[in-house]
């Protein structure tokens, strides 16, 4: 998939949309690449 062409060929963005989180459920996300204070701020 290039992002380059990332919802090109969808009519509408509720398409490209449904086809993404179809595609990219399984995704796992960590959450120990950083941290944040309790202003937001990176530390």
């Amino acid at each position: 998939m290039k992002l380059s062409r990332l919802g090109s060929f969808h009519q509408s963005k509720l398409s490209f949309l449904r086809s993404f989180l179809k595609e990219f459920k399984d995704w796992e996300y960590k959450r120990d690449l950083f941290e944040l204070n309790e202003s937001g701020y990176g530390t």
